[in-house]
């Protein structure tokens, strides 16, 4: 079972960090994957490769990374393998650093360092070193960045170790271009842009482009632009829609700086299209600038405005999220308000019912004048706040759209990763009689746990998303047809999504015969079999808390 888990983060593993995208568009397993399927794996071996994978989906998949720590450090702890904690203690760390949690981090490090110095681990001790290089650069300690880097780069340079070089001459230009020394900053760029050129690392050799190409920019060099160039050509090469785009966006804000609005514009309709394409809001803000910008210089002040409104726009987009939070906080202290100002209301009608039996006329007809009035203005200020909320409500119905948006995205992702899998597992099936006899069930086990747990993690995400949506759907569904089964509920989901039969059997790996079977007995128990009436219409018509 164990073989079995081991197996499965490693296929995972090669998902996330991209072999299997090669896999797809080359159409064969590699080498290293099938050697590393047909080799034993021992106790230590698997926590340092547990401890490799973890750093590597840190930025990818933090959730994975951090349970895959989790199990290296504690399976390190039993064997008394203190480089495997000292590891897992960094990948910690790394983790911290990537949340913000500066202070976490460096914790984890220091122990980390501790570890392997006590170990004279050298190679641990340059790996942690690089990483509070890294760290102390994020917040701001330059100096201490450089010092650091320095350790680790004196130990891969003594043992030629270039793999790790581009790296960390990219992150000791970055220090020393944070500390005002562009030469230094630019003597660091080359030497990792000549070495990833050696490594035929083309990420590398692009954010190397991009760095040396901004230093030039604020130097007010022109040779920005040729660095600029390469950054957009190697990104297109290598797929890095990402870098195409920022390298597209860089030349564009030189055109606009040098006052070349016709040559900035181009270059930054090309940038916004591929930011609109990878939804990177971020990018999106920083073009629309820029083309507000432009076509303000050539005279266009219409699209000059267009642009502005669609900056602000993406900038309030990238705070949805706390700004729903903050209606949400807003709607429910008007409802305790509301609620206050009944209770006070009905309360002085009740204490003006018994002033009136006591009371004269002339006094009773004074107080319920007064309490009237009262009651009155209390009404007008509650409608004044009901208005108030509907307006706040409207905004909050426009952001329902993004979190509509975002389920879309969910489900054509899964979509996509369902059919790449789906081939992807087809191929270790095709590849069984090539494997030693002991690790073919090793792969059988594979394969189904692999497709219990994306199918088990999948439907968990889509349930949360799909309720932040439609948050009283289900409930509508389990008092009006109490008899479906979890099944049936996640189709009417679909169904309301708007998704086609073939799309519905593609995400459950299912074919679509057995999904129109499916549909057919939902009718049934909806109670509209042999009529005309449409199964998504009827599910689109039921209540679900959308606004």
């Amino acid at each position: 079972m164990r073989a079995g888990i081991t197996l499965i983060t490693i296929c995972w593993a090669f998902w996330q960090t991209g072999v299997i995208a090669v896999y797809a568009r080359e159409e064969v397993i590699p080498d290293s994957l099938q050697r590393l399927l047909q080799q034993p794996v021992h106790d230590t071996g698997r926590i340092m490769f547990m401890n490799r994978l973890a750093e590597e989906l840190a930025p990818l998949d933090p959730g994975l990374s951090h349970r895959l720590s989790d199990v290296a450090l504690e399976e390190s702890k039993n064997l008394k393998f203190n480089r495997g904690v000292a590891y897992a203690y960094m990948n910690q760390g790394i983790l911290h650093r990537l949340r913000g949690m500066h202070d976490e981090a460096g914790k984890m490090y220091f122990e980390s360092l501790r570890i392997m110095e006590e170990e004279e681990y050298r190679p641990g001790i340059a790996a942690v070193c690089k990483q509070i290089g890294i760290m102390m650069a994020a917040v701001g300690d330059f100096q201490g960045s450089l010092a650091y880097l320095n350790r680790a780069l004196d130990f891969y340079t003594r043992h030629q170790e270039r793999i790790m070089l581009p790296e960390l001459y990219h992150n000791m230009g970055i220090a020393f271009e944070n500390l005002g020394n562009s030469q230094q900053a630019l003597s660091n760029y080359f030497k990792s842009l000549e070495i990833s050129r050696e490594l035929d690392d083309p990420y590398m050799i692009g954010v190397n482009y991009g760095r040396i190409g901004n230093i030039y920019y604020l130097a007010g060099d022109s040779q920005c632009l040729t660095f600029y160039r390469l950054w957009m050509s190697i990104a297109g090469t290598a797929g890095n829609l990402a870098g195409q785009c920022d390298a597209s966006l860089s030349i564009g804000r030189y055109f606009n700086s040098i006052g070349k609005p016709d040559s900035s514009i181009h270059y930054l309709i090309f940038s916004d299209e591929l930011a609109k394409d990878i939804d990177n809001l971020s990018l999106e803000g920083q073009v629309a600038k820029e083309l507000s910008l432009a076509f303000e210089m050539t005279g266009d002040p219409r699209m000059a405005l267009a642009y502005h409104k669609e900056f602000t726009s993406l900038n309030d987009s990238l705070n949805i999220m706390s700004m729903i939070r903050e209606i949400t906080r807003m709607e429910i202290v008007y409802q305790a308000r509301k609620e206050d100002a009944l209770a006070g209301l009905r309360m002085k009608k009740t204490r003006l019912v018994y002033s009136a039996i006591s009371a004269a006329l002339l006094i009773v007809l004074a107080l319920i004048g007064f309490f009237y009035f009262k009651q009155r203005k209390g009404i007008r200020n509650m409608r004044l706040e009901n208005d108030k909320l509907l307006r706040i409500r409207n905004r909050l119905d426009e952001k329902l759209h993004f979190r509509q948006h975002e389920l879309e995205s969910t489900i054509r992702f899964q979509l996509e990763k369902n059919e790449l899998l789906t081939r992807f597992m087809e191929k270790l099936n095709e590849y069984l009689p090539n494997l030693i006899t002991e690790n073919q069930q090793r792969i059988r086990e594979v394969v189904q746990e692999l497709k219990t747990a994306l199918e088990f993690q999948y439907w968990k995400d889509f349930e949360i998303r799909f309720r932040e949506v439609h948050q009283t759907f289900y409930d509508v569904l389990d008092e009006r047809f109490p008899g479906l089964t979890p099944g049936e509920k996640r189709l009417c989901a679909f169904l309301k999504l708007g998704m086609t039969t073939r799309e519905i059997a593609t995400l459950t790996r299912q074919n679509t015969s057995a999904i129109e079977a499916a549909r057919i007995r939902l009718r049934k128990k909806l109670n509209i079999s042999g009529t005309d009436t449409d199964l998504a219409e009827l599910l689109n018509q039921l209540p679900s808390g959308e606004t």
